[in-house]
């Protein structure tokens, strides 16, 4: 491998966590960030040679992106947006560019929370957040109403909504 080949590689591992949470503020379903994180990864490794060495590899990186949610967003034609497309990523920016320890430390506490939870529960998240499945599907995958599924991930949402505030609680004092 030539020397610029191994600095894309070091540069495009540094970036691939902040660039797939940047694309989850931006797209809230967390399937259509990992399609769009696909598209942007062939982006950067096809247009590397525009890449300024010693400039911030991120922020081009994110610059992509947001073409590509752009673009993304055209093709899908979704309902629209309930906030304004500059304001979602200026608010994406902030909690990534201001706060990446407070992001960090929530996402430790929410996964130690999600360990708390009973094996049902963690499966219900999983599917339904973490999987991008609608609620409409894993309604009839587990055989359930979507009304009385709706009722367990709010409670579900609710616990742990309790016990992050009472871990966060513990770490202040």
């Amino acid at each position: 491998m030539n020397q610029r080949t191994n600095e894309f590689l070091e540069l495009y591992d540094s970036v691939q966590v902040p660039l797939f949470r940047y694309l989850c503020a931006l797209l809230v379903e967390p399937e259509d960030a990992r399609d769009v994180l696909q598209e942007t990864n062939l982006a950067l490794w096809l247009n590397f040679d525009q890449f300024e060495s010693g400039t911030n590899f991120l922020s081009w990186a994110r610059t992509i992106a947001r073409y590509r949610v752009m673009q993304f967003r055209r093709m899908h034609r979704r309902a629209p947006l309930l906030l304004d497309e500059s304001l979602l990523e200026k608010v994406a920016g902030s909690i990534l560019d201001e706060h990446p320890d407070e992001l960090a430390r929530r996402t430790k506490t929410l996964s130690n929370c999600l360990q708390k939870l009973s094996d049902v529960d963690r499966e219900l998240i999983r599917l339904r957040y973490i999987g991008g499945v609608t609620l409409e599907k894993v309604a009839e995958q587990l055989g359930r109403t979507v009304n009385g599924l709706s009722q367990s991930l709010r409670r579900i949402r609710g616990a742990l909504r309790e016990c992050v505030e009472r871990e966060q609680g513990s770490l202040g004092n």
